[in-house]
């Protein structure tokens, strides 16, 4: 194995050949370089050439051992499906699936896309016009029934997604990296079932999270936006002393503004 797969260390191999496809068959030498390659595409792990080494567990967030979670003996117990309709996972409906983590990791993905999608910064801020295919966009990933559809078919179609985020705001676009290696997530865990990104998913996230938060400190455009409402929370917090310093005090108990005619002595004649 360490011939077929020199970027990679033995660990590693050892711990993707436990993977299986859709077929739970374990994976062939070309599945799994598939597989490799995914995991490491998506943590942007470089391939070590300059420091002569292989990628290990620790350069892909692997933890050393773990348990599997089995389900294949359970089935979801009588009772409505709940929630959000618009941030669902595209499983959701498909009620022989066990409920698991990377079902709320995709619905928490899709609260992400619909907000830079939808809104034009902090709050509820929209943007001053929309565009027919922007809302047609919208009503197809969030406000339709068959909206699930149109979820799976974007995890099958990297294109589709980067249409959809053509419509993020200028406010929002320095989120696209974090939501495309979010996705990349979603996609191995979704193609490999038992894989850690399928079984663990919130810990790969967490982590580019955490990434992408100290990026976003650096960027000029979010800095531009935090000092434009530094600047109205500096305005607002004047008026607000103000009205404090002023509140329920009679107008004699105010400090009277100096006149120079009232503090001018008069001359004696």
């Amino acid at each position: 194995m360490e011939t077929v797969f020199p970027q990679f260390s033995s660990e590693v191999v050892e711990m993707a050949a436990r993977r299986y496809d859709d077929d739970r068959q374990l994976l062939d030498d070309r599945q799994l370089l598939d597989y490799l390659s995914a995991v490491a595409a998506n943590l942007d792990v470089r391939w070590y050439r300059r420091e002569d080494r292989s990628i290990t567990c620790d350069d892909l967030d692997w933890i050393d051992f773990y348990a599997i979670p089995g389900f294949a003996g359970r089935t979801p117990g009588v009772g409505c499906i709940t929630g959000t309709l618009a941030f669902m996972c595209h499983q959701i409906d498909n009620r022989k699936i066990s409920h698991t983590a990377i079902h709320d990791v995709e619905s928490l993905w899709w609260v992400l896309v619909y907000i830079v999608v939808v809104f034009a910064g902090p709050g509820p801020t929209l943007p001053p016009t929309g565009t027919g295919d922007r809302d047609q966009a919208i009503k197809a990933y969030f406000c339709h029934a068959q909206s699930t559809q149109e979820k799976k078919t974007i995890f099958q179609d990297t294109t589709q997604l980067k249409t959809l985020l053509v419509h993020v705001n200028d406010y929002f676009v320095d989120l696209k990296p974090l939501i495309m290696k979010w996705y990349q997530i979603i996609c191995t865990a979704w193609r490999w079932g038992n894989s850690l990104e399928f079984q663990y998913p919130h810990r790969f996230v967490r982590k580019l999270l955490s990434d992408a938060i100290s990026k976003l400190q650096d960027e000029p455009v979010a800095q531009g936006y935090a000092l434009e409402e530094e600047a109205r929370n500096a305005i607002s917090q004047q008026v607000t002393v103000h009205a404090l310093n002023t509140f329920g005090k009679r107008p004699s108990d105010r400090t009277p503004n100096s006149s120079p005619r009232k503090n001018k002595k008069a001359k004696p004649t």
